[in-house]
Formats: C-alpha cells, structure tokens, sequence
C-alpha cells in the first residue's frame, strides 16, 4: 500500500497558499450550501403564491356568483366595494409576507457564507502563525465553516 504524500511547507509562502487553498474550498462549500438554502425558500415562496392566487381567483368567482343574484346596481357596487376593500386588505398581508421571506432567504443564504468566511479568517491566521498544520486546514474547511457557524 502506498504511503499518502506528505505537503511539503517548507517552501517560502506555502503555508500561506495551502491556508488560501482551505478558505476556497470553505467557501465553494459555503456557496452550495447558501445555493440549496436559496432554492428552498424560493420553493416555499412559489407555493405561497399560488395559494394567494387560488384564493383570489376563488373570491373573484364568488363576488361575480354574488353579483349576478343582485336585484340592484347599486347592491353589486355594495359587494365589489366591499371585495376589493378585502382584496387590498390581502394585498398589504401577502405583501409583508412577501416580505419576510426575502429576510429569512438572504438570513438563510448569508449564515453558511458568514460562517465560512470566519472559519478561512481563523484557518489562515492559525498557519500563518504556524499554531496549525497547513495539511489539517486544507482537510476539514466543511467541519471548519460549520463548526464557526454553531
């Protein structure tokens, strides 16, 4: 069985480029992980709307159904005065609903990145200062990012 290489730091500002090395992997990690956090929100927001739109088209098709049995003009301008106070009433709720998903997307999507960023800061700093093993570093920027991410 062949023995694994050993990284060779004895070179001028290797250690320095293998610790550069740990904090791309980190964040192309990091990124992924953001990526996929992105697209499940993206999905629950997608489902949001189409409930809204639903919801909708089934008040419309009620206030016509209402308005065809009205006895008066002026009792179906009563009813679509009455639904489209309702409709802008759900407007502003599915607005700040809107809303608060796009925080919780970017709050999903910045704390792998945040957390990678202060896992490479950590990681450079510890083989530049010779406290670590740049060949430790390179192997675990995943167990790094999230452990800072805790």
């Amino acid at each position: 069985m062949k023995k694994p290489q050993q990284i060779n730091d004895s070179w001028p500002g290797m250690r320095e480029n293998l610790a550069f090395m740990a904090v791309g992997r980190a964040h192309a990690d990091a990124m992924l992980q953001a990526h996929a956090e992105v697209m499940k929100q993206i999905e629950d927001m997608h489902k949001a709307w189409f409930s809204t739109a639903k919801e909708a088209t089934e008040s419309a098709t009620d206030l016509a159904n209402r308005c065809v049995k009205c006895s008066s003009p002026g009792e179906a301008a009563g009813l679509y005065s009455e639904w489209v106070n309702q409709r802008m009433e759900q407007f502003f709720t599915d607005s700040r609903r809107f809303a608060d998903q796009l925080l919780t997307m970017y709050d999903s999507a910045m704390t792998p990145l945040k957390a990678a960023q202060t896992a490479a800061q950590t990681a450079t700093q510890n083989v530049a200062s010779g406290a670590e093993e740049p060949a430790t570093v390179v192997a675990q920027p995943i167990e790094r990012a999230r452990a800072a991410g805790d």
